[in-house]
């Protein structure tokens, strides 16, 4: 994908699958000067391991914002142990942070709702992200911390349908 869209790209492998490999990625327009793939804990054996793709990037101006990428587990109980996880590696982190993914959780699940209550959502809890054809639900979002750094200036859920989720894009700026 940084090829095809002449961004920068990092990669993190969550698995092996089928001869090939699955995880997250993040594009950016600016350089990363540091790249970090953390597995979170695995609660229960025999589950998909799932992980959080951390970079720096750095600005035109020099500054430094964290952004990271995750793809969560199916089960609330994991899920939460999960954002817990996340919660504490990105808080300490000491740039303003974006965060985005697959949290396969809705807005009124525990783990969105108490887990990321101190992040600022992008985008609304009515709009839905899946199924990418007639979507009836949200489990995909883009937040920011502190969220005094950062102002939505615009966010939307496009109509694309290249996936079984619909991406989720905000404009952000930095205070």
């Amino acid at each position: 994908l940084g090829y095809y869209t002449g961004m920068l790209s990092a990669y993190g492998k969550s698995i092996s699958y089928k001869g090939g490999y699955y995880g997250i990625g993040i594009l950016s327009k600016y350089p990363f000067s540091s790249v970090e793939r953390i597995l979170l804990p695995m609660v229960e054996e025999k589950r998909e391991q799932r992980s959080l793709l951390v970079t720096q990037v750095e600005l035109n101006d020099g500054r430094k914002v964290t952004v990271a990428c995750t793809h969560l587990d199916l089960k609330s109980e994991i899920r939460m142990v999960q954002v817990k996880e996340i919660n504490k590696i990105l808080r300490k982190s000491g740039n303003p942070v974006l965060l985005a993914g697959d949290f396969n959780a809705k807005p009124d699940s525990p783990e969105i709702s108490e887990g990321m209550k101190e992040w600022q959502h992008s985008c609304k809890d009515d709009v839905y992200t899946i199924p990418a054809k007639a979507p009836k639900s949200k489990i995909d979002y883009i937040f920011s911390y502190p969220t005094s750094s950062w102002k939505v200036v615009s966010s939307y859920v496009p109509e694309v349908f290249l996936s079984d989720h619909r991406p989720v894009i905000a404009i952000m700026e930095l205070n």
